[in-house]
């Protein structure tokens, strides 16, 4: 019950009472097998709950915590990650999780078990396949949200996050950025959606349009070259007053997309 008020003690408005606020996604992901040696567990914290959570590594078999060394490193536009560093490396085919404990209770939550392989990472980080890139924005009781969201081809490529970075400058001179450990998962493809809105996120996605561009990062932090996702038109909002055809039309005429597709 505890862990369960904190969940919603530190959500900062009413847009994310519907979100869990509590350590979200993992690196390596849930069920992973073969993960080097040498990989750097990561984490995503929500809305400064460190203070309130302990996060472990843990040998699964010797219920031994090996990550004693950690580092908590701004991610802009989401919240923070939260490097778990190995103490030594880790052992070959061997059982991990990674885990919370909350103030006040004594059974952790446990976010991801993985499993290594015999070997430590020898490949070059791939870059990632864009499939599409989307525009959305809404309302609803939870409050509104502004999101870009790009699909990105999982089928066969190798466990990675995603450096995603959105700019109103095509040459990327500046540029709002984040690490996505998560994504939805459809048919071999994963959603990184970036913006604002009902769970949180500060990248600011106002009328205008943005150039995205992605990059894959591997377990130890290394990223690929970036790719060109393309760019989104912003979407103004309706006046008030319009009818549902008005801003419907309004709607088509002043959002646009390029998208790129599957090759």
């Amino acid at each position: 019950m505890f862990s369960l008020i904190l969940l919603t003690a530190f959500v900062p408005t009413a847009d994310a009472l519907s979100c869990l606020a509590g350590p979200g996604d993992v690196l390596p992901r849930d069920g992973a097998r073969d993960v080097p040696v040498d990989a750097i567990p990561r984490i995503a914290m929500h809305y400064g709950q460190q203070e309130h959570v302990t996060i472990q590594l843990v040998e699964a078999g010797s219920d031994a915590v090996i990550s004693t060394t950690q580092e908590l490193v701004d991610n802009p536009g989401s919240t923070e990650l939260l490097y778990l560093i190995p103490d030594a490396s880790l052992s070959p085919e061997t059982d991990y999780r990674i885990e919370s404990l909350w103030e006040g209770e004594t059974a952790p939550w446990v976010h991801a078990t993985f499993t290594t392989g015999d070997a430590e990472m020898t490949a070059t980080v791939e870059a990632p396949i864009v499939l599409d890139v989307s525009r959305d924005q809404g309302r609803s009781e939870w409050g509104s949200w502004r999101t870009i969201n790009v699909d990105v081809d999982v089928d066969g490529a190798p466990p990675a996050s995603y450096l995603v970075q959105v700019s109103e400058s095509e040459d990327f001179s500046e540029v709002q950025e984040i690490e996505m450990l998560g994504g939805i998962h459809d048919e071999g493809e994963r959603r990184l959606g970036v913006g604002s809105g009902e769970c949180g996120g500060t990248i600011s996605l106002e009328s205008g349009r943005y150039h995205v561009r992605v990059a894959s990062v591997n377990y130890q932090g290394e990223r690929s070259d970036f790719v060109d996702a393309g760019s989104s038109l912003g979407c103004s909002a309706a006046a008030g007053g319009a009818t549902l055809w008005g801003a419907l039309l309004g709607f088509i005429g002043v959002c646009g997309l390029r998208r790129r597709r599957r090759r």
